[in-house]
């Protein structure tokens, strides 16, 4: 059965829209993947130590469960999303010089990132104050903001990557060489 996709050109907003989405469908479901086969048992296996050894209070206040395990994992889907995006965008897309999307994509990433660096700060700040809070909201900042650059690199350089598609005009030129 032959491959019934056709590649076409499409404009720049049209990558960076399809960019961004991709990036906001898989990210979450890589991200849900990864913390279902790595914080839950590990998580899992700290709170049966804790009940165990009697450390409640202890558990509470670990930013690592809270904060930096779930925020790595994060990270590395957002990068890993990036690339399946793009290389979705490069199956279904012509680009004649690829390095041209590198700018629209990253300000459609920069807007919707700073759409998006309030959610977490909502959620943060209906927790008991009495878990760090402002450890809390810091590191929730500081995360938003690796996660824009893991993002603009990601991008920037899968777009670097893809060789750019030969130019109608510059087929002709070349046969008639």
């Amino acid at each position: 059965m032959a491959n019934k996709t056709k590649r076409k050109v499409r404009s720049k907003f049209w990558v960076a829209m399809s960019h961004i989405v991709g990036v906001g469908i898989f990210s979450p479901i890589l991200l849900l993947i990864l913390l279902l086969i790595f914080v839950w048992p590990i998580g899992m296996l700290l709170r049966g130590v804790v009940v165990f050894f009697g450390l409640k209070e202890k558990l509470q206040e670990d930013l690592l469960f809270q904060m930096v395990l779930p925020q790595g994992l994060g990270v590395m889907a957002l990068a890993a999303a990036t690339y399946y995006s793009m290389s979705r965008i490069h199956k279904y897309c012509i680009m004649y010089d690829p390095l041209s999307y590198i700018r629209p994509c990253i300000i459609a990433g920069r807007i919707v990132m700073l759409v998006i660096l309030p959610v977490p700060l909502l959620y943060l700040s209906r927790i008991n104050p009495q878990q760090h809070i402002e450890a809390l909201l810091i590191g929730s900042y500081i995360c938003q903001v690796i996660n824009y650059l893991v993002y603009t690199t990601a991008t920037r350089y899968a777009l670097k990557n893809i060789t750019p598609d030969v130019c109608p005009k510059q087929q002709s030129v070349v046969a008639s060489e």
